[in-house]
């Protein structure tokens, strides 16, 4: 190969032009490649830099100046230089946002003199790239380059196997892929489908690919255009139905409980009355399943159509406003925060406390952890507390978040003295306790217990203690820090203020 030759990847779509210019080249003595689109173009750049790319602008699904936008992004490829190939209408201006100092252009019809004096200035001037490695194999850009759904396609064409990442305001996806089809997702707790149709939807951020092998058992095991499609079908689907299901200012509520045996109900529609018991909120049910968005939006349109469901008026204003208001002030949180630890430890990035919960029987601890989810520094786990109506709630139920990095995580503990050394391993670090019941003094196995497992701030509360709440309350014998909390049966802001007043009572001591 003569001094002045290279390798040069040449791409056009236009078959006879593509021929046409990879004989001029040839002759000249350089090395060519060729490549007829730029998702072919770009496997090749990545797999074996070449030393300068020839290609043209106008191409379907990966052009020309995208080609570019993803070659730059990667490490290894950063400095390759471009000749662009552009229309007779298209001038240097408007190339300016695209060229670089030691790129050139030209316009079609491209003459053999011309072309071989750009590529000769562009090695003269020794505008070449370094050698190849596995680094400069990763894909880097944003998602206003090119959408998720092009980018999966180029990544599909080329059979590329890795992990493509994906990241929009908040939240992390990361899709799996083999030889180029998709075989799982992950988006929070979700895995499969439902992570890759939520990923679908993104239409900001920045994406990195970073290929290796990915041995997996598939969870998604639809085809890569079977499966793009149904996403798309899926989202649209869900939207048309979010329109019936949530406009502004309403909620969802279950209005007939259905009495037979549950196996006479299809999975999602036992797991949404389920949900139903416990969230208003179209977005909560969502999140809170791993079943599909649509099978649920699908089987909650059939239970407001026979009546089962109802959409209705957000709550009045006086409902509402114990729950919208902030649990605590900025200086209760940061108060809360430091008995915590935080701004007393180095090194730590999150600090998190416990709440402990306990009640005598699971009906009252459902109905109060349901009201303290309309909290919205409060988080259910669904899969803890939706269990059978007669069981109740066992071990972390929730989560509260105090400031960024610091929450409060509640854990529901049966009071018989059988569960004494639980107790006692999970007083450590707790920050105070939550009696529910419907009597003061509180149920008796949690009163034999607490004598001498609890030296931590407790709230008694419950329906039917608004009396010993209000008067002087009768003597009780454990030496413990206590306060007492009343409210109607039936009252869904009194489980909100009573857990109100368990923080004005930690945070006295």
């Amino acid at each position: 190969m003569p001094a002045a030759a290279a390798q040069v990847l040449v791409v056009d779509s236009d078959l006879s032009a593509l021929r046409g210019l990879e004989e001029i080249l040839r002759r000249a003595g350089h090395d060519v490649i060729v490549a007829t689109d730029g998702a072919l173009a770009l496997n090749k750049a990545l797999a074996a830099p070449p030393q300068l790319i020839v290609t043209a602008t106008e191409m379907p699904l990966l052009d020309g100046f995208k080609l570019c936008q993803f070659v730059r992004t990667n490490p290894g490829t950063r400095d390759l230089p471009f000749v662009f190939m552009t229309s007779k209408e298209t001038t240097a201006a408007d190339l300016g946002r695209h060229l670089r100092p030691g790129d050139e252009f030209l316009l079609k019809p491209i003459r053999e003199e011309e072309l071989l004096a750009r590529v000769g200035a562009i090695l003269t001037r020794g505008r070449t790239a370094g050698a190849a490695g596995d680094d400069q194999q990763r894909l880097l850009g944003t998602l206003t380059e090119i959408n998720l759904t092009d980018l999966l396609q180029i990544l599909r064409m080329n059979r590329r196997s890795g992990l493509l990442e994906v990241e929009t305001e908040g939240r992390r996806g990361i899709l799996f892929l083999n030889e180029g089809e998709v075989v799982d997702a992950e988006v929070g707790r979700f895995r499969g489908e439902k992570a890759f149709y939520r990923t679908l939807e993104w239409t900001g951020g920045r994406f990195e690919f970073r290929p290796q092998p990915v041995e997996l058992l598939p969870l998604i095991k639809r085809p890569g255009e079977n499966l793009i499609l149904e996403g798309l079908r899926q989202i649209d689907e869900v939207k048309r139905l979010r329109a019936a299901l949530a406009p502004p200012d309403t909620r969802l509520e279950l209005i007939r409980r259905f009495e037979g045996p549950p196996e006479r109900l299809k999975p999602v529609t036992r797991e949404l009355l389920k949900l139903l018991e416990y969230f208003t909120s179209l977005d909560d049910i969502l999140d809170q399943s791993a079943l599909l968005d649509l099978a649920l939006c699908t089987a909650l349109q059939t239970l407001v159509e026979r009546r089962i469901v109802a959409v209705v008026a957000a709550r009045d204003e006086r409902k509402s406003t114990t729950a919208a208001q902030p649990l605590l002030s900025l200086e209760e949180a940061l108060k809360l925060s430091y008995q915590l630890g935080v701004g007393r430890e180095e090194g730590q990035r999150a600090w998190s406390g416990k709440v402990l919960l306990t009640a005598e029987d699971g009906d009252l601890l459902r109905r109060f952890l349901e009201s303290l989810s309309r909290l919205r520094e409060f988080r259910i786990d669904a899969a803890a507390v939706l269990g059978e109506a007669e069981t109740q709630p066992f071990g972390s139920v929730g989560t509260i978040q105090v400031l960024e990095g610091t929450e409060l995580v509640l854990y529901a503990l049966p009071g018989e003295a059988a569960f004494r050394p639980l107790w006692e391993a999970l007083a450590n670090g707790a920050v105070g306790g939550i009696a529910l019941t419907r009597a003061f003094p509180p149920f008796p196995a949690f009163a034999r217990i607490s004598d001498d497992v609890l030296r931590l701030p407790f709230l008694v509360a419950g329906p039917g203690l608004r009396a010993a709440a209000e008067g002087t309350p009768p003597a009780w014998e454990p030496a413990v820090r206590w306060a007492v909390a009343g409210y109607d049966e039936g009252d869904e802001t009194g489980h909100v203020a009573a857990f109100r007043s368990f923080f004005a009572l930690i945070l006295r001591h």
